[in-house]
């Protein structure tokens, strides 16, 4: 059976796998800088990298995804449809803080889960021509407070400077 393919698909399609070829990159680049302050596998890096975002796959996901940042003309927005799909997509991916938040208590992050957050903010960098301060510092984030300790670490040693920015950007 031949499945046709909208031009809004399509777009999608292109800015996930966009987006998962960035995350890779990130983690290519700062692996060693990650693993100084994470205690973390290499193996079970890699493996988590290439598995990244894997859900937006999913038909609900996908679907939902696709129609807020990609829709048809004339099409209607499901903000709920959205927002249900935003709520699967962090319970599934330890590498948003959210997973860690249980009943409004955040709970301490893994370090593999931290150096995906943070590969997956530097993609999210480069496709809108920010900053990894940005997103840390536009995000209302509930970190516990050994991972909020161990983040700024992170962030103060190698990325205050927007060093990552000048690798990607250029």
């Amino acid at each position: 059976m031949l499945t046709l393919v909208t031009n809004e698909e399509r777009q999608y399609i292109n800015y996930i796998k966009n987006h998962i070829a960035h995350v890779q990159k990130a983690w290519d680049v700062y692996k060693n800088q990650l693993a100084k302050h994470l205690n973390i596998n290499e193996k079970e890096m890699e493996q988590r990298i290439a598995q990244h975002d894997s859900s937006k796959w999913d038909a609900e996901e996908f679907e939902a995804y696709r129609n807020h940042f990609y829709p048809a003309e004339n099409e209607y927005q499901d903000d709920n449809q959205f927002e249900n799909a935003w709520k699967e997509h962090y319970e599934l991916n330890d590498h948003h803080p959210e997973f860690w938040v249980v009943d409004n208590k955040a709970l301490k992050m893994d370090e593999h889960a931290i150096a995906e957050m943070f590969c997956d903010w530097i993609a999210m960098s480069m496709v809108f021509g920010t900053s990894l301060v940005d997103w840390y510092n536009n995000e209302d984030i509930n970190f516990h407070p050994d991972t909020r300790k161990k983040v700024d670490e992170i962030m103060n040693e190698y990325w205050i400077a927007d060093v990552h920015k000048m690798i990607y950007m250029n």
